[in-house]
């Protein structure tokens, strides 16, 4: 499993493709792997409640600001777990809002964990009138405010335990559309494809790369990760995006609190007009009192996180 993991984080590094931006993006996305894949709301085992604010391309005007806030919790008596997301997110004269609720089912397969989820919600996207073009008469451009609900729908499946990590899930499988007036826009599907490794070094460090390939089938994304963190408090690493930008992240863990902040400097001719992309997440992890377990009569000792 170990050489297959990095054989497939090597796959993914070496992918060039640029990858549209229609859905919202986050630099940190090893710790925001519910947003990319339903199936991994199970791993933590406890309840979890995280929030991510991203700017992206500061200083350029209309250029992306994202903001998340995800939600986790187990279900003991299901084998699961179930999540809610909330995400907001601007580029240009576009303005979507997506709220979702899932739910995993995660089975024990020796000391891995398979997951599968399943999530849907409703997608709104709505467009300011006051475009800037060249060429007014451009029939691919919706002139008019507009805005439209749709439904949305995905899945995921998942592969874990305590060292690794590997995902791959659809956004939007159904592809639905949110039309307007004589406006038609299609939610594309999207896959996404994750993974990441745990190596110790010592006893007090821990370095875990992680690389996230996005396509929509037409166009496609790689982002690597190589972070370390140091007695389980201290956070530090760096990143890369195809064609994009590179950029660090650090972090701290205050008891149940994480703070992780990034940034990234922009590759691209357009990225380089702004001051970098800056990224905020504050997670919270709650430890709630779980009562001790029995002994099974024929000695065994039944798992909390999956009964």
């Amino acid at each position: 499993m170990k050489r297959f993991l990095i054989t497939l984080l090597f796959i993914l590094t070496i992918t060039q493709n640029a990858f549209s931006q229609q859905q919202a993006q986050f630099s940190q996305y090893y710790y925001n792997k519910t947003y990319y894949n339903t199936a991994f709301s199970t791993m933590s085992g406890k309840p979890q409640l995280n929030a991510t604010f991203r700017g992206q391309w500061v200083g350029v005007d209309g250029a992306p600001q994202t903001a998340g806030i995800n939600a986790m919790m187990p279900l003991f008596s299901t084998r699961g777990s179930g999540s809610a997301n909330i995400y907001y997110d601007r580029v240009g004269n576009f303005t979507s809002l997506l709220a979702k609720i899932g739910y995993a089912y995660a089975l024990p397969v020796g000391r891995s964990v398979i997951s599968m989820g399943l999530s849907g919600g409703v997608y709104s996207l709505s467009v300011r009138d006051d475009w800037i073009t060249p060429d007014p008469s451009d029939p691919s451009i919706p002139y008019g405010a507009g805005n439209s609900i749709a439904p949305t729908v995905g899945v995921g499946i998942g592969v874990y335990s305590e060292k690794y990590y590997v995902g791959l899930s659809s956004h939007n499988i159904l592809e639905f559309k949110n039309a307007w007036d004589d406006v038609s826009v299609e939610q594309k599907n999207h896959l996404y494809l994750m993974g990441g490794y745990a190596f110790s070094v010592g006893k007090a460090v821990v370095i875990t790369p992680s690389g996230l390939l996005s396509t929509d089938m037409n166009t496609f994304c790689m982002a690597v990760n190589a972070s370390a963190v140091v007695n389980k408090k201290i956070i530090a690493g760096l990143s890369y995006r195809t064609d994009d930008s590179m950029g660090l992240n650090v972090g701290y863990v205050f008891g149940r609190v994480q703070l992780c902040y990034s940034y990234e400097v922009g590759l691209s001719p357009l990225s380089q007009s702004g001051s970098g992309s800056h990224e905020l997440l504050v997670m919270y992890t709650f430890s709630p009192k779980v009562k001790k377990v029995k002994e099974e009569p024929d000695g065994t000792v039944k798992n909390i996180r999956f009964l």
